[in-house]
Parts: structure tokens; C-alpha cells; sequence
């Protein structure tokens, strides 16, 4: 199951096989709800910096990690692979939203 996780964050399953796995509560769970606090984290980085958008080459572990993740969901967006209420709640955020255009 660890490695279906992971692959299932990884994006590397099938779709079939998504979502057979996310028929099983638990993981659902587990896979969706990640999302929100790395939102959060962006939004309160954001405020806390006052530098605009997090770089995935600065200085602070923190701010590279949001950087990966903020580059991952702009690429899932522009695939089209990124859920619309996720790509919703980015537009939100004028930087993000300049970015995405």
C-alpha cells in the first residue's frame, strides 16, 4: 500500500488505478488532504515574506519546498491535471494567477 502512495503522489499510476485506490477511504483521505495545509503554508509564507512567490532555489528549506510544490501545481494546471477547485483556489492568488496566464 506504501508504495502505491507513493506512487500515487509520484503521479505515476494509471488512472484505473488511482482510482481503485481512492475508492478506499483512508487513502483518499490521505492523498487529498495534503493539499490544504501546503496551501496554507504558501499563503502564510506569502504574508510572512513579503517577496512575492516562493523560489525553489532560495536560501531557506522552507521556502524551496514550497517553491517544488508551487512549480508542481502551476505544471499539473497548465496539463490540465490539477482539479478545478485546487486551480481555483490558486487563481486567488494574483502572483499565481499571473504565472498560470
Amino acid at each position: 500500500l506504501n508504495q502505491q502512495l507513493t506512487s500515487a503522489r509520484q503521479q505515476s499510476l494509471d488512472q484505473d488505478q488511482l482510482e481503485m485506490l481512492l475508492q478506499i477511504p483512508a487513502v483518499a483521505d490521505r492523498l487529498q488532504g495534503a493539499w490544504q495545509p501546503k496551501y496554507r503554508a504558501l499563503l502564510e509564507w506569502m504574508k510572512a515574506s513579503n517577496e512575492g512567490l516562493p523560489s525553489q532555489v532560495g536560501h531557506a528549506a522552507e521556502e524551496r519546498s514550497l517553491g517544488v510544490w508551487l512549480s508542481q501545481q502551476c505544471t499539473k494546471a497548465r496539463q490540465g491535471r490539477l482539479d478545478q477547485d485546487k486551480l481555483e483556489m490558486l487563481l486567488q492568488i494574483p502572483a499565481v494567477a499571473d504565472r498560470l496566464r
